[in-house]
C-alpha cells in the first residue's frame, strides 16, 4: 500500500522492501527484529562445507532474491515456491531454501547449515516519495522520524536512580571522575537537600 502511495509512511522489513522492489525512501533502520536472508541446506549435502556441482531445487518464499542468488552463485538449480514453514522441505523437496532467520536455531533443529548470507534486515520505516516531495508532509514525518529515533536511542541507555547520602554522593562523584566519564560519558546528578 505504501508503494502504491495511499499510505505516506509505514515499517516494513528490508527483505521484503527488497524483494518486492518496492518503491519507497528509507527513512530510518529501527534495528528491530534483525534478521539474515540465508541460503542453507542439509548437512549431509554440503561436500567440504560447499554445495554440490550438480543441479538442484531452491525453496523460498523469496522467488526474485533466489533467483539473483543463484544467478549471482553460479549454481545451477531450479526454483521452487514455498509458502511458510520452507525449513522443512530439505531433503525430500528440496536440496537447498532460502529463508529468513534470526538466531539459526530452526535452520540447526531441521539440520540445516547456512551456506550464505544473501542480505541482513531489520525492521525499517519507509516513506511514499511523493509524501516526501509535500513541504508540510514531510516536515510531520520528519519530527516523526526523530521522535522515533530518540525513542530507540533512548533504549540503549540505562538510568539508575539512588537514594544516597551526601558524603556517599561525594564519594561516586569522585569515582565517576576518576574513571566512568569513559564508561558512561553521560551523568546527570540531582541533590535533594532535603
Amino acid at each position: 500500500m505504501l508503494a502504491l502511495g495511499s499510505r505516506d509512511i509505514g515499517f516494513a522489513g528490508a527483505d521484503w522492501v527488497a524483494e518486492l522492489e518496492a518503491d519507497v525512501v528509507e527513512l530510518l533502520d529501527t534495528g528491530l527484529d534483525p534478521v539474515q536472508l540465508v541460503a542453507a541446506a542439509p548437512v549431509g549435502l554440503l561436500e567440504a562445507g560447499r554445495l554440490p556441482s550438480r543441479r538442484l531445487i531452491v525453496a523460498s518464499e523469496y522467488e526474485r532474491l533466489t533467483g539473483a542468488w543463484i544467478r549471482k552463485s553460479g549454481v545451477c538449480a531450479e526454483y521452487v515456491r514455498s509458502y511458510g514453514a520452507t525449513e522443512v522441505f530439505p531433503p525430500e523437496d528440496a536440496d537447498v531454501i532460502v529463508d529468513n532467520t534470526a538466531t539459526g536455531a530452526t535452520l540447526e533443529a531441521n539440520g540445516l547449515a547456512i551456506v550464505d548470507v544473501l542480505m541482513r534486515s531489520s525492521t525499517r520505516l519507509y516513506a511514499h516519495r511523493a509524501a516526501l516531495d509535500d513541504p508540510s508532509r514531510r516536515r510531520r514525518i520528519d519530527d516523526l522520524v526523530m521522535l522515533i529515533n530518540s525513542v530507540l536511542e533512548a533504549r540503549r541507555r540505562v538510568m539508575l536512580e539512588v537514594n544516597a547520602s551526601a558524603a556517599c554522593l561525594d564519594a561516586l562523584w569522585v569515582s565517576y571522575r576518576r574513571c566512568g566519564k569513559r564508561q558512561y560519558p553521560a551523568c546527570l546528578v540531582t541533590v535533594d537537600t532535603q
